[in-house]
């Protein structure tokens, strides 16, 4: 009978917990990056929409144009209306909405303005 000479190597139980830790470690790391990147590209959308309800108020108090209504850009919908507000005689209350297209608000912007008779 033929007998073997060499003892055959395995992983202790101590090698095979730090090889765990270090893969755990690893998919934790990788999903956090993964929501953060996530995360960024839902605040470039706000900026975007901000920065777009910044220069729609602009060029309102521009052209003293304050009709409510509705108007498409892009793919969102802006909704302006006025109002008089309530505490004063002088005063109105501007209101901008931003939605997608499928009428979720992503931003608003509200604002007092004095209207010249």
């Amino acid at each position: 009978m033929v007998k073997l000479n060499h003892k055959l190597k395995g992983a202790t139980i101590v090698e095979s917990m730090i090889a765990m830790v270090i893969i755990v470690a690893s998919v934790g790391i990788t999903s956090l990056i993964f929501i953060n990147v996530l995360n960024s590209d839902k605040q470039s959308v706000l900026i975007k929409a901000e920065l777009i309800l910044d220069r729609e108020l602009i060029h309102l108090k521009n052209t003293k144009e304050f009709i409510d209504g509705e108007t498409a850009i892009g793919n969102w919908i802006m909704k302006k209306s006025i109002s008089r507000y309530e505490h004063s005689n002088n005063l109105y209350a501007l209101s901008l909405l931003l939605m997608d297209e499928n009428g979720r608000l992503i931003t608003k912007r509200q604002e007092l303005i004095t209207l010249e008779q």
